[in-house]
């Protein structure tokens, strides 16, 4: 990753297929805190009308600890996702990289072709699913 830095003032577009050594630690740091968002979550509670799936299920400290942990992950959140449009932004201006188009089809136009292989959509869709199946079963069967 820190080899990489350097090159983010060059005015030419990286040579990577998927995210960059910074990008794919972005999009970790971001489904990381996705991931203990969705969790506090279900435990949150903020004693008006609002009550996580599993928030009976602790101890009132514990959903007030969980719920304050939540409400400050949205802060985090919110940051990331303002670095992430940032950077969006400048490798779509100053580096003339189409990564919005590339969000979408998953395609990306490279100078040479890579050596790397990518998941297809159908395995996407099985994880989707996969996940899907996990929440609806913690929201079901928690909330019993």
């Amino acid at each position: 990753m820190a080899g990489y830095a350097p090159t983010l003032a060059r005015r030419e577009p990286s040579a990577h297929a998927g995210h960059n050594p910074l990008g794919g630690w972005a999009v970790a740091a971001m489904l990381s805190v996705l991931l203990m968002q969705s969790v506090t979550g279900l435990f949150a509670n903020d004693d008006i009308s609002l009550y996580g799936p599993l928030s009976e299920r602790v101890s009132a400290d514990t959903a007030g600890q969980l719920t304050s942990i939540h409400k400050s992950l949205t802060d985090v959140l919110v940051v990331l996702i303002g670095l992430h449009l940032t950077a969006v932004t400048w490798y779509s201006v100053w580096k003339r990289e189409r990564l919005v188009p590339a969000m979408f089809t998953g395609r990306k136009a490279l100078a040479a072709e890579p050596a790397v292989r990518f998941a297809g959509h159908g395995r996407a869709l099985l994880v989707f699913a996969a996940c899907s199946g996990v929440v609806w079963a913690v929201v079901e069967f928690g909330s019993r």
